[in-house]
């Protein structure tokens, strides 16, 4: 941190309030910690955002048919800032507003329109790990290079959430 001291990076802090659907509740979870929830075939599992290394490489020989390369949000989606409230360990767990993340590049990009994402980060409690997590949410935001495709059994060893390489020599990849 910037005084030199240490927090954990991934961490989720508060409590669960029945009135509250599961859903609801899972979901501020993972945005406590910058993470991913799934669900597959009846197994949930809860990632957090800590880098993890690829576990596999998909080449073209992999890729059974086409690529699809979705490049870009619509505009009513897009942000360049994001702002929004914490749960303030230091003001005994009343709810606070965390110093703003923008990035003004972004903004230039935009036209020069400061485009704002709200947060709500329930289950963190503290001004930095706040912060840092606005700024994980608004990187994700602007890298929105999504690619679908169909690939051979090899893919079978991935699991929702891995992280692998993607090699494709026609797009320069």
């Amino acid at each position: 941190l910037a005084d030199a001291s240490n927090e954990d990076r991934y961490t989720c802090n508060g409590t669960v309030d029945a009135d509250i659907s599961p859903n609801d509740t899972l979901q501020d979870m993972v945005g406590s910690m910058a993470g991913h929830l799934s669900d597959s075939g009846g197994l949930w599992t809860i990632r957090a955002g800590a880098y993890r290394t690829p576990t596999l490489t998909f080449t073209d020989s992999e890729v059974v048919g086409s690529l699809q390369i979705m490049a870009r949000q619509s505009r009513q989606d897009s942000y360049n800032g994001v702002r929004g409230t914490y749960i303030a360990a230091i003001n005994q767990y009343a709810e606070a507003d965390f110093p703003v993340v923008k990035n003004d590049t972004y903004k230039a990009n935009d036209g020069g329109i400061r485009l704002w994402k709200d947060i709500a980060l329930n289950f963190t409690d503290s001004a930095a790990m706040a912060q840092r997590l606005a700024k994980i949410d608004l990187e994700v935001g602007r890298q929105q290079l999504t690619v679908v495709g169909d690939f051979n059994l090899k893919a079978m060893q991935c699991q929702v959430g891995d992280v692998i390489y993607l090699t494709r020599d026609r797009m320069g990849w």
